[in-house]
């Protein structure tokens, strides 16, 4: 069996590493991004309007609301759509959203996102701090 063409072939090898490893995420797609991005311009406003008085801000709550609440999922940016292209439970979100600003308890409790930060530039986006930065900021 030493023949020239047997030379060519040979078994593969594998480490256990490369087997076992668990699989890297999928990236998102772009539509996904943008989607991801207008849920959490969402929280966002619900969570940095929802205790300020003034009249411009309780109407950035109550169309954050409105779009939360909707059940026409005819548009493909309705709140059920994205969190279905997400992957995330729309009720469990949802019920989490609203209890921001319809708990009397809450309303008084400030809540403080130290993960989200805007970027400005050519694209605008919600990144995360590391802690390491936090502390200089």
């Amino acid at each position: 069996m030493n023949s020239p063409a047997a030379a060519l072939i040979y078994p593969d090898v594998m480490l256990p590493e490369q087997y076992f490893a668990p699989p890297r995420p999928a990236a998102l797609s772009p539509e996904r991004r943008l989607m991801l991005a207008v849920l959490e311009e969402a929280v966002l406003t619900l969570v940095k309007h929802r205790n300020r008085g003034s009249e411009h801000a309780g109407r950035l709550v109550r169309d954050a609301e409105h779009w939360i609440t909707a059940t026409d999922s005819r548009w493909p940016f309705a709140f059920a759509n994205i969190c279905a292209a997400l992957h995330l439970d729309p009720d469990y979100v949802r019920k989490g959203l609203l209890a921001l600003t319809r708990d009397p308890a809450g309303a008084q409790r400030s809540v403080a996102l130290p993960f989200a930060r805007r970027v400005a530039g050519r694209r605008h986006r919600v990144g995360l701090i590391h802690s390491h930065r936090k502390a200089a900021s």
